[in-house]
């Protein structure tokens, strides 16, 4: 290869280098001064190939062979030096490929990722900001808490030298002057502030953190590119959580309320795919339903997220205000098995369903806000209007009774999975009374129910058969409870919070209105509950 040709490589190479697209560009950036050192020492080489007639040296070995070797010489066969150029340069290609694709990015090279993502952010171009991002998301997401290496010896040797003692006492150390009546951990512990001075020999990375900082707040902040996420790249924004950075909680809430006002999103896919039960009636977390997964596998990331508020601030913005939303919960259930897959009503409540089971099964002290579950049905009965076409005789004349039913029935299973908790179980130590247990889901669902069944007894619109059948499905849920062995003490809670509707402050109305209801119901049913007849009885006395 002549050094013509060579340069004709180089100069191809370096023409499409400046074409490559800038979310590839960053990467080369990565690899600019590994690439440049290598680019000097290769076309030196070259260079002194091609020209060795004229710049080679004379070898100075003793050893004939070696010295053949060296000069790129054969005793039988001589060869040009300039032959062995074109090896160089195919070792040089190789190495400069190697480099390129082994590239990660160090501190220094935050700053033009910003700058590439600010770019990137304003033109919309979502698709390429993600590519560039999402290899290196966990790297920028410790550097702007300051969880790289070099950050936390850094901030290390600067809590060291903060801490300082008296200067006598490290002087003194430092001439080697044995402190009185010392052990050698005070020793070492007045040396700390000598050591931490030399935290200024240790970068400690604050552009770094700042640009990394700036990254961070355009990917959880940008609007459009939360669109282009759930719509398009829905994993990236669990990326983004598992990555731990800063205002985590915040995105959380915009990237869950987002999921669940899309019905084509990939959380009603992934609630329509997780309706399988598991030993001990627990749901089935399958690993390919990643956010569920991520979110409810270790239900202690659901609690400290609050994944509970998006969704349910949601349902309750939309039973609120949402006409169109409105008009199709008074239509008929007829195919409610189907439509329901794209409900966000069912959705939310199915979430809930799913993550208050795990968190009582991994024993999570607190009831995860299930106390949303009272206010959704309240809002579902005010919204209760028969339209022309619904049948007042059917069980559940409409889509939002039929809904009210659901969340009864999985409320009916939180206080029910008392007898399927482990043994050891702290939400097994129900205690009775009407105020909240707020670390015991089975007593805060026992008081739900209450609260819950409070507006479908006090309505004057809502379908008395309907009314009827739900105080029956509460019923049930009580004589499946034994009155005596582990689940005594849930039964009489729940007894206690049904009668009184579950709070202190409901009034002797609704006693009286559930004692009418419920002698409209099965008599042998009733007759299963005496506990709960008796329980209405005083509550009604107790309320004048």
């Amino acid at each position: 290869m002549t050094l013509d040709g060579f340069l004709a490589a180089f100069a191809l190479a370096a023409a499409i280098y400046a074409v490559i697209p800038s979310v590839h560009r960053l990467r080369a950036t990565l690899a600019l001064w590994p690439q440049a050192l290598l680019a000097f020492v290769s076309l030196s080489l070259v260079l002194y190939l091609e020209y060795f007639r004229y710049l080679g040296q004379p070898c100075w070995l003793s050893s004939q062979k070696l010295c053949q070797i060296i000069t790129l010489q054969q005793a039988d066969q001589p060869q040009e030096a300039k032959d062995f150029a074109f090896l160089v340069v195919l070792v040089w290609a190789v190495i400069a490929v190697a480099i390129y694709r082994t590239a990660k990015p160090g501190p220094t090279a935050l700053a033009p990722m910003r700058r590439l993502v600010d770019d990137l952010n304003y033109e919309r171009r979502y698709a390429e900001l993600i590519g560039l991002i999402e290899p290196h998301l966990n790297f920028i997401a410790k550097a702007s808490r300051r969880g790289l290496p070099v950050q936390r010896l850094s901030d290390q040797l600067e809590i060291w030298r903060q801490r300082g003692t008296e200067a006598g006492e490290w002087m003194a150390l430092l001439r080697r002057e044995e402190p009185k009546a010392d052990t050698g951990w005070a020793t070492w512990r007045r040396a700390l502030p000598v050591l931490g001075r030399l935290g200024a020999c240790v970068p400690g990375l604050r552009k770094a953190e700042e640009a990394a900082g700036d990254i961070i707040r355009v990917l959880m902040s940008s609007p459009g590119l939360l669109n282009f996420v759930v719509g398009m790249r829905p994993y990236f924004g669990l990326s983004l959580l598992k990555s731990g950075a800063q205002r985590s909680s915040d995105y959380c809430y915009s990237y869950l309320t987002k999921l669940i006002e899309e019905p084509g999103s990939i959380l009603y896919y992934e609630i329509e795919h997780n309706q399988n039960l598991s030993k001990g009636g627990r749901y089935a977390l399958l690993a390919r339903n990643r956010i569920l997964h991520y979110l409810f596998s270790d239900a202690r990331r659901a609690e400290t997220l609050g994944v509970w508020k998006p969704i349910g601030d949601h349902t309750l913005t939309i039973l609120r205000g949402g006409r169109d939303y409105l008009a199709r919960l008074n239509r008929p259930p007829h195919q409610f098995d189907v439509e329901c897959l794209k409900d966000p009503v069912w959705v939310a409540t199915s979430f809930f369903e799913i993550m208050v089971h795990e968190a009582a099964h991994q024993g999570i002290r607190w009831h995860m806000w299930l106390y949303y579950m009272p206010e959704i049905v309240k809002l579902l009965v005010e919204n209760y209007n028969e339209s022309s076409d619904v049948d007042p005789d059917d069980e559940f004349p409409t889509f939002g009774c039929r809904l009210i039913y659901e969340i009864f029935d999985g409320m009916g299973e939180w206080v029910g999975m008392i007898r399927d908790l482990p043994k050891d179980s702290h939400h097994r130590q129900v205690q009775c009374g009407l105020n909240g247990d707020n670390g015991n889901i089975p007593k805060s669902a026992a008081l739900a129910i209450g609260r819950a069944l409070v507006p479908i007894v006090m309505s004057d619109s809502l379908n008395h058969r309907f009314a009827q059948t739900m105080v029956e499905v509460v019923v049930r849920d009580i004589r499946d409870l034994y009155p005596e062995g582990e689940t005594q003490l849930m039964r009489a809670a729940l007894v206690e919070a049904v009668a009184n509707g579950g709070s202190s402050w409901t009034g002797s109305a609704f006693p009286r209105r559930l004692s009418v209801l419920l002698r409209q119901i099965d008599p042998l049913l009733v007759g299963d509950v005496e506990d709960l007849t008796a329980a209405i009885r005083e509550a009604a006395l107790n309320a004048r």
